[in-house]
């Protein structure tokens, strides 16, 4: 136990504390896109308003989320790798369980601070009627919606150049925000991008958490296309470690 919170430390002091460009894009762009646009760029009735505040909060949310995972767990998991870090935590006896589960947690802390902000803001400042078991479940949806984000972000944190990532993660991060509808409407995007769209997790991901705000039941077929990106997410990083593994022993040979 005592190495798995030695290591939580450490994670949250480099990852939360010290990395101020991650928690810029990673909660503060979001948050400042959601006072933007609820505050300056609507108008209409007041039960518009408030409608259209806590969908855009539940946008705003799951595009935090992207965010920490194209960026900031693809970019750590990355770092970690090039700079040999993760081949000397393997040679010590704890191995690699505490690392990989102190930054599960790590980023978990960060979707629940993502929303907190979120939260703060559409109550605050938009007046956005929220009990607090809307919000408690709003928090373990996205931790649980998340799931495939960050398999996909592993995924791609195994490119070999920074440089590469980068492009990727910025391929990834702004279509699928826009394809998914949280930026604007899907019925201003073309018919056949509104069926990939509303096929991401991330679409439905978005559809689960404006039910809860709008106090209404969750759908099972939400809950169907997430699970199934996250097989499909985790056969992926599989297939991907076995053929790194087969690689480097036929490189040893």
């Amino acid at each position: 136990m005592k190495p798995f919170v030695q290591q939580f430390k450490f994670d949250v002091q480099r990852e939360i504390f010290r990395n101020l460009p991650f928690l810029f894009f990673s909660l503060l762009m979001p948050a400042g896109f959601y006072i933007l646009f609820t505050k300056v760029m609507v108008s209409g009735s007041q039960g518009e308003v408030q409608q259209f505040s806590g969908s855009y909060m539940c946008s705003m949310i799951v595009y935090s989320l992207i965010i920490s995972a194209f960026f900031g767990l693809a970019v750590l998991l990355q770092r970690d790798r090039r700079s040999g870090y993760l081949t000397r935590l393997s040679q010590t006896p704890v191995g690699l369980n505490a690392y990989y589960c102190s930054i599960a947690l790590c980023f978990m802390l960060m979707t629940v601070l993502s929303t907190g902000i979120m939260f703060a803001l559409a109550i605050g400042v938009n007046h956005l009627t929220l009990h607090i078991g809307q919000m408690i479940l709003i928090i373990l949806v996205s931790l649980i919606g998340e799931l495939p984000l960050f398999v996909v972000g592993l995924l791609i944190s195994r490119v070999g150049r920074e440089e590469t990532l980068s492009v990727i993660s910025n391929l990834l991060t702004f279509p699928v925000a826009i394809v998914s509808g949280l930026w604007w409407p899907m019925t201003m995007l073309p018919q056949w991008l509104q069926v990939v769209g509303t096929s991401l997790p991330t679409y439905r991901l978005n559809h689960l958490l404006n039910n809860i705000v709008a106090n209404q039941h969750s759908s099972g077929y939400d809950w169907l296309i997430i699970a199934s990106w996250l097989a499909v997410s985790g056969l992926a990083v599989l297939i991907q470690e076995v053929t790194l593994r087969r690689w480097r022993f036929s490189v040893k040979e």
